[in-house]
């Protein structure tokens, strides 16, 4: 059976506040933030009776299926010890410079600015659905704090996290409580942001994983991903990689925008000495999906919207989608 140390041993928490037991969780629903236990138990109880996959926990059934590997897997590799809530991923909320394309509202502020300035144009379900959701719950992170003293793993995401006031905030706490040796630091960020102010609090903790998101470089890099600048990012990352003791993983997530070009990716990270990592294939927006051309449905959806961003954002998809590919 697909047991999952997830659901007894981590905690992700939403930009909504919501707790879930992953980030890969395929559903919203979940523990409201003064609810959080020590196990979502319900659920591990749910899937050690079945045979089969959960229904949120799709994304892993189908990577193990395509990859053998998972999330699933992972989290049972770094939870094999771990005793109470483990685990912590802290989406603190949706604060962001960038609007990539296979992102929303929740996930990030410049989707939802974009959204509400162009209320007009006739967006997707997958981006305007999240546009109304409260993303304010880090007023309530220090709540969190007691129960931080069982930490092993800690992680940010975002939004952008190196944008967000509280995670310094959290990262001061583990440090002043003397909870930082312990701690294995895991951030997941867009490579835009300096983090030169952070070293010397970083160099506390037991160890640091920086992944940073890069899709594509050059042109195709900033089509995807809106309001970066491949040159200013992959800078950054270098001068990250010299700065910072630790692991600086780059990931690229196949889509139909970058399906021909990951060999690319790859090739830069050989240049500069730097850990390469496909992710699994995007699953939403469906209409991004690496397969998304061979669909009728899913190219018509494909084109209308990056039509719309198009307009916003004086680009043309069809120097990087190729209709008849």
């Amino acid at each position: 059976m697909p047991t999952c140390l997830a659901l007894k041993n981590a905690v992700t928490i939403s930009p909504t506040g919501e707790a879930r037991p992953c980030c890969s969780w395929q559903s919203r629903d979940g523990l409201p933030l003064n609810k959080i236990n020590k196990s979502f138990n319900s659920w591990y109880e749910q899937m050690e009776s079945s045979d089969d996959f959960l229904p949120q926990c799709k994304e892993c059934e189908q990577d193990e299926a395509d990859n053998n590997k998972s999330l699933r897997l992972y989290m049972n590799e770094v939870l094999s010890d771990a005793q109470g809530l483990d685990f912590w991923d802290f989406k603190i909320n949706n604060t962001c410079n960038l609007a990539c394309r296979s992102c929303d509202a929740v996930s990030s502020s410049s989707w939802a600015k974009i959204i509400k300035d162009n209320m007009s144009e006739e967006w997707h379900p997958h981006t305007i659905s999240s546009l109304d959701v409260d993303t304010g719950w880090h007023k309530e992170i220090k709540d969190l704090y007691p129960q931080l003293y069982e930490a092993k793993n800690v992680k940010f995401t975002g939004g952008e996290p190196f944008l967000i006031p509280q995670v310094e905030t959290i990262l001061e706490f583990l440090v002043q409580e003397e909870l930082s040796h312990v701690v294995n630091l895991q951030f997941i960020t867009n490579g835009t942001q300096k983090i030169d102010h952070l070293i010397d609090l970083l160099n506390h903790f037991k160890s640091i994983t920086i992944i940073i998101s890069v899709d594509a470089i050059g042109d195709r890099f900033e089509y995807i991903r809106s309001g970066a600048e491949w040159e200013q990012v992959s800078n950054n990352i270098l001068n990250i990689k010299e700065q910072v003791n630790s692991n600086v993983i780059i990931t690229c997530l196949p889509s139909v925008l970058n399906k021909d070009h990951i060999h690319e990716v790859e090739g830069w990270c050989n240049d500069n000495n730097l850990i390469f990592n496909r992710a699994s294939n995007l699953i939403r927006p469906e209409y991004l999906q690496v397969g998304a051309l061979d669909d009728i449905e899913l190219k018509k959806q494909l084109i209308k919207q990056m039509e719309i961003l198009d307009r916003i954002h004086n680009t043309n998809y069809k120097e990087f989608i190729d209709e008849n590919n």
